[in-house]
């Protein structure tokens, strides 16, 4: 837990940073992180595209807010820009989806995942954060403008 943010759950993220300058994230909200070939326009996010795993796997693959730097650092080794998708849950099951809490593998951590979904419904998208991996390989939220939804 980061010291003074621990009891601002009704906040959507509360602006301070955790150790190592973390950026902060609703600790069980629901975050989809894509690459720029997942979602068809950044300004107008109509369609989000399922990465390949998640067409894999059968599933969309979501993180808790306290998983997302830890789910960037470990699967988007490769990348350099990710999107961080802030999803509303009563959205996402209006739309038809289920959601599931369960292991990534067999004694892994607990993940959320989504059925019955074929694309991301915008109604259930709460905001979208940039981050950038600079020459040293550290993950650093951008304040590149994303046009309102």
């Amino acid at each position: 837990m980061v010291a003074g943010c621990s009891n601002h759950h009704h906040h959507e993220h509360c602006g301070c940073h955790g150790h190592h300058g973390d950026p902060v994230f609703e600790k069980n909200g629901l975050y989809k992180i894509i690459t720029l070939d997942e979602i068809d326009s950044v300004t107008h996010p109509t369609i989000i595209r399922f990465s390949s795993l998640d067409e894999r796997s059968g599933f969309v693959h979501l993180s808790f807010g306290y998983q997302v730097m830890r789910t960037i650092k470990s699967f988007f080794k490769n990348d350099t820009k990710v999107y961080v998708i802030a999803l509303d849950q009563e959205g996402l099951e209006s739309a038809g989806a289920s959601i599931c809490k369960e292991a990534n593998k067999p004694g892994g951590d607990i993940f959320p995942h989504v059925y019955n979904l074929t694309t991301i419904p915008v109604l259930a998208i709460k905001e979208i954060r940039i981050f950038e991996r600079d020459a040293q390989g550290h993950w650093k939220e951008s304040h590149e403008a994303l046009s309102d939804l």
